[in-house]
């Protein structure tokens, strides 16, 4: 491998060392930049020992102070979890204990068509490179149009916050000043922060650099004019060496920020770079240092240099109270762990709140994290979780009015469980002022336009909160629900593919594309999508094979039978529509009511739904009780 700069390929791995992509028949891996490092290192050298001190020496050059073992056993660690490889029985890697590790497998140079399957005519296989036998510890070469590679150009950054002295320094400084004179801003429409790079090499505080994204995303956000994505969909870019110019395409945006975070012990530097997606062109660049416990004064100021550059008349925000700082810790815990373990997250809220009680931000994430509960299908009381909704979304507006989460949380609590339409809607719009390209806002309030027969509306949010978080389940399934609502059932099967194609264990797109096919009286097709989103949601196999062999036997009215029977079986607190549905459609229309009452009774947060939203219902909106329910509700046929 000495001297190639093309591709390698090991076993059924290939690298491409001009794109820095490793792929499996190929299919491209995530692989963090350590583990990359690392494996680039040892493919140089196969069958040879590479001592620990060499290891260490590359992937953390100079004064970078971090813990070197444990930042290298995480990233041999993770390369080894990526390549399916076992210390104990190498394939790949071969560990010589508190010696080094060793290559052991057969290696190969390849071109990086054979790595990849692309055509050489591409722009990524002319794009220009950063040779393989390049000294770790130098800084990357630059182009006038940016850095060679991703990779480098963060380490550059990086390494320019740090060594002031630098050539590296030098050069971002000028070009800092270069960038100044120039008119940037006024190109700038979009913008995407990629996840910040965690340079302290200890896997366990991703969090807190994904943390620092977050806030820088939801400082930027505030800015009207410029589209600024979404946390969701640019997280799916971590761990990636998706360049700079494949990514403007796949979020529509003009510029990115990219830039790292490297904490130690009370200390935290953050560099960031503003990049030109068309052209890769580095735009500007600067680094950050402060204190754990200054950290939201920190972000701020990152923020602010960042809208200096993007939009000079940018309202800069107050300066912040001070945090305390293991409150904040707790809280970046929760934001990390939001929509994939919301109940973690809550506990990390509460946390927070014991060692900070005037912290407002953690009592918004407790009251949207009922929200997110109810989304997710969790088993939550409605009564209970949105009454503690209320309670902490009302905390939190008390300690800080301009919160643009803590609005948007209150909306959805006078949305779904008072429903007190007027009030609702002046949250919503108050969140989406504050923050207009809160994605999350712009789903929740589609859904509340939606609700009211507003189908326009709704469409033109659920749209917005689409371009804001493009690689998002949830913005596809709110456009769904919407198409759904408005009898276009066609298009919200369309946008649940969509889902699917993103994430397909995402049970709410399975039961929805189920909805939606027995709307058409496409009974095979709903059955197959209910078994699948039964099955996801954790339901025990053999009733799933009850439901399979009741539909075999007896059609759709035997499944409808037998799935009645086994949800009563199941806790009421979040299925009184799917009961009252299946009742309506084996005719049994005394005992839909008598769910749509208890539904009633429990404040179930669907209940807004019953007019426009519930297409199952039509067979009895003739119905004095249907009429009477709606006006409980605080709707009318009309409204």
């Amino acid at each position: 491998m000495a001297g190639n700069d093309r591709g390698v390929r090991f076993g059924s791995f290939a690298i491409d060392l001009r794109t820095e992509e490793l792929h499996k028949h190929g299919k491209k891996l995530r692989l963090p930049r350590q583990s990359y490092q690392v494996l680039v290192l040892l493919l140089r050298r196969p069958g040879e020992l590479v001592s620990r001190e060499e290891l260490s020496e590359r992937l953390w050059p100079g004064n970078t102070f971090v813990d070197f073992d444990h930042g290298l056993n995480a990233a041999v660690n993770r390369l080894r979890e990526v390549l399916g490889d076992s210390a104990d029985e190498p394939r790949f890697i071969e560990t010589l204990p508190r010696r080094g590790y060793r290559f052991i497998a057969s290696v190969e140079d390849v071109s990086p068509v054979a790595v990849s399957g692309r055509s050489q005519n591409t722009p990524a296989a002319q794009a220009s490179t950063v040779p393989i036998d390049k000294p770790a510890e130098a800084a990357p070469r630059m182009r006038n149009a940016g850095f060679g590679s991703r990779r480098a150009r963060i380490i550059a950054v990086a390494v320019a916050g740090g060594l002031a002295l630098l050539p590296v320094a030098w050069y971002l400084a000028a070009q800092g000043q270069r960038t100044a004179a120039r008119t940037i801003s006024s190109k700038i429409k979009s913008l995407a922060v990629l996840p910040l790079e965690n340079l302290s090499g200890d896997p366990a505080q991703e969090y807190f650099a994904d943390g620092m994204t977050d806030a820088l995303i939801t400082n930027l956000a505030k800015i009207g004019d410029l589209r600024v994505i979404s946390r969701t969909s640019a997280m799916h870019y971590r761990g990636t060496r998706t360049r700079v110019p494949e990514i403007g395409r796949e979020l529509n945006v003009d510029t990115v920020i990219e830039g790292t975070v490297l904490r130690s012990g009370d200390h935290v530097r953050i560099t960031a770079q503003l990049i030109r997606t068309a052209s890769d062109e580095h735009l500007w660049a600067e680094a950050f240092e402060g204190q754990v416990r200054d950290v939201i004064t920190l972000q701020n100021q990152v923020a602010r240099a960042i809208a200096a550059q993007v939009r000079p008349k940018f309202v800069k925000p107050q300066n912040p109270r001070a945090v305390n700082s293991e409150a904040y810790d707790y809280y970046l815990k929760g934001r990390d762990n939001f929509w994939e373990r919301s109940r973690e997250a809550m506990r990390y809220f509460e946390m927070a709140i014991e060692k900070d009680g005037q912290f407002a931000a953690p009592y918004a994430g407790l009251a949207q994290g009922y929200s997110v509960d109810y989304f997710l299908g969790k088993k939550i009381s409605p009564r209970d979780g949105w009454s503690k909704a209320a309670v902490a979304a009302t905390k939190a507006l008390e300690l800080d009015d301009q919160l643009a989460e803590a609005h948007l949380a209150m909306a959805n609590v006078r949305f779904r469980f008072e429903w007190n339409w007027p009030e609702a809607e002046g949250e919503f719009r108050r969140g989406l002022e504050l923050s207009p390209n809160d994605a999350f806002g712009h789903t929740e309030y589609g859904i509340f336009l939606g609700v009211m027969g507003r189908f326009d509306e709704a469409l033109r949010e659920a749209t917005e909160a689409e371009k804001l978080d493009p690689i998002s389940p949830r913005t596809h399934t709110t456009m769904s629900w919407i198409y759904s609502w408005s009898r276009r059932e066609d298009e919200a099967i369309a946008e649940l593919r969509k889902t699917l194609e993103l994430y397909p264990d995402f049970v709410p797109a399975y039961a929805e594309l189920a909805t939606n096919y027995e709307d058409k009286g496409l009974h095979a097709q709903a059955v197959t999508e209910t078994l699948k989103s039964l099955a996801l949601r954790g339901d025990p196999p053999e009733q799933v094979e009850l439901l399979r062999k009741a539909f075999a036997a007896f059609g759709a009215k035997g499944f409808w039978e037998k799935r009645l029977e086994l949800e009563k079986q199941r806790p009421t607190d979040n299925n009184y529509f799917i009961l009252a549905r299946l009742c309506l459609n084996l005719g049994r229309t005394d005992e839909a009511f008598d769910w749509l009452e208890k539904a009633y009774a429990a404040r179930y947060p669907n209940m807004p739904n019953i007019k426009t939203a519930a297409v199952w219902l039509d067979p009895v909106r003739s119905d004095p009780r249907y009429t009477d329910l709606l006006r409980r509700v605080g709707l009318s046929p009309d409204h």
